[in-house]
């Protein structure tokens, strides 16, 4: 028999875009999106929703906040080079930035 928690290839592949002022953060905000969805993953199990996440992002990029190239060519990297990446998680500058709009539609 083969549980859930022992077989990583069941593990949602993700990645982690940061579009914060200091790109010198991004180590830090990938450790905190590690625990977000490690956290994400239980609360989901208390609800009988599968949604397991790798331990850690395929890759963590940072983008210059205010700047769709920079974003689209982030999510476009992500596409090409990361196929299996399932989830983008989108760390923003601040609540209601033009980020969130963009990254809804890329």
């Amino acid at each position: 028999m083969i549980y859930a928690e022992e077989d990583d290839a069941l593990r949602m592949r993700w990645a982690l875009v940061c579009s914060v002022p200091d790109a010198s953060l991004v180590d830090r905000l990938s450790d905190f999106s590690s625990w977000f969805l490690n956290e994400v993953t239980k609360v989901a199990a208390s609800v009988n929703i599968y949604a397991r996440f790798e331990e850690r992002p395929k890759v963590a990029m940072h983008v210059p906040v205010g700047n769709f190239e920079a974003c689209a060519a982030a999510y476009e990297k992500i596409r090409i080079n990361w196929p299996s990446v399932m989830f983008v998680l989108h760390i923003l500058p601040e609540k209601n930035a033009p980020e969130y709009e963009w990254m809804r539609n890329l």
